[in-house]
């Protein structure tokens, strides 16, 4: 380990992380993480995780806490660890150039006719919504579709997450993956996929509040691309509040 980054306790991180940036906070709970450090300028969090698989499994997560130095952060990871880089992500205020949004919101009660969870029995209707989409569709929207496919046949083998459908009639016409809370503070919104021809009519907003009232009073952690307008303005809607950026950079 460098001299220049310090160790520290997870728990501390964890402190310094919800003080500063609660969505953040939202994803480090989520993360695999292995070990905490703080860098020189004894600002920026630097945590480093192990994903288990590939030529170079580790993740580092280089967290801003306010007025951090996340040149130098950056520069601490690649020099002192650059043998055994896989990805290092940036979150921060703001970042240059294409990057996502972090978003967070406290859970709250919400009921709505048309939503409900989906079970086993909803199988037909969840490969039809998402095997059939438009010719205006992006590649985007594509790996949405196929991402809320697998996560529900996934909940159907271990129950490792919560899937709501919204009903027009008896057509399922969007639906929403919401993790199941891996401690008992935070959770986050994994997917969320509404088909092209129920675009427009507030669907989104909807399932997303719907989500947040299966977990009240958790926060809850929404990510998704700075050029995508309809989402965000789906989590605004929602009540979300923008807590930073974040961005995935090789380590070269």
């Amino acid at each position: 380990m460098s001299e220049c980054m310090i160790e520290i306790a997870i728990d501390e991180a964890k402190e310094r992380l919800m003080s500063a940036r609660p969505g953040l906070y939202a994803g480090f709970v989520g993360w695999a993480y292995d070990s905490a450090y703080e860098s020189q300028s004894h600002s920026a969090l630097i945590i480093k995780a192990d994903r288990g698989y590939g030529e170079n499994p580790l993740v580092w997560f280089i967290c801003d806490t306010g007025n951090s130095d996340m040149a130098l952060a950056h520069t601490e990871v690649i020099k002192n660890n650059a043998d055994k880089l896989d990805i290092i992500m940036i979150y921060a205020r703001e970042l240059e150039g294409s990057y996502c949004y972090n978003y967070s919101c406290i859970g709250k009660p919400y009921d709505d006719p048309d939503i409900r969870l989906l079970s086993e029995n909803d199988r037909e209707q969840v490969l039809s919504m998402t095997n059939v989409l438009s010719d205006d569709d992006n590649e985007f929207a594509e790996s949405i579709a196929q991402n809320l496919l697998q996560s529900f046949l996934d909940m159907i083998k271990n129950s490792g997450s919560s899937i709501l459908g919204i009903f027009d009639g008896e057509t399922l016409a969007g639906a929403i993956v919401i993790d199941k809370p891996n401690s008992r503070e935070v959770t986050r919104i994994a997917d969320i996929f509404i088909p092209r021809q129920y675009r427009g009519r507030g669907y989104a907003p909807r399932l997303i509040r719907a989500g947040l009232a299966l977990y009240p009073g958790f926060r809850f952690m929404y990510d998704c691309g700075s050029d995508n307008y309809p989402s965000i303005a789906a989590a605004k809607s929602a009540g979300f509040v923008f807590e930073g950026t974040w961005d995935f950079l090789d380590n070269e």
